[in-house]
């Protein structure tokens, strides 16, 4: 348990070292395919879509479409759809 909370002194302290090899580090999400598919859904967002359209559109859940918006929101300092930059609604139009 304490090695599944990341308390590694602690697990080594209880169960001493046996030869384990050391936890390999989780792979870091990749930042650009993140950033790309939250430009997606601002830019649908910004041409005027739904929530639930652009969910159904881009085949991810409501709250993920939701999670995407927060994040360019306060990114892109904008307070609601239309704020969003005419440069996303280009690129959703384009690839639309």
């Amino acid at each position: 348990m304490a090695e599944d909370c990341g308390a590694e002194p602690l697990c080594l302290q209880l169960v001493p070292d046996q030869g384990r090899a050391a936890p390999t580090p989780a792979a870091a999400p990749d930042a650009t395919a993140l950033w790309e598919a939250g430009r997606r859904v601002a830019g649908l967002a910004a041409l005027g879509h739904t929530n639930r359209e652009i969910s159904k559109k881009r085949h991810i859940t409501t709250s993920t479409v939701e999670h995407h918006l927060t994040k360019a929101y306060r990114e892109l300092n904008a307070s609601q759809r239309k704020d969003l930059p005419a440069d996303l609604r280009d690129e959703a139009a384009s690839t639309a």
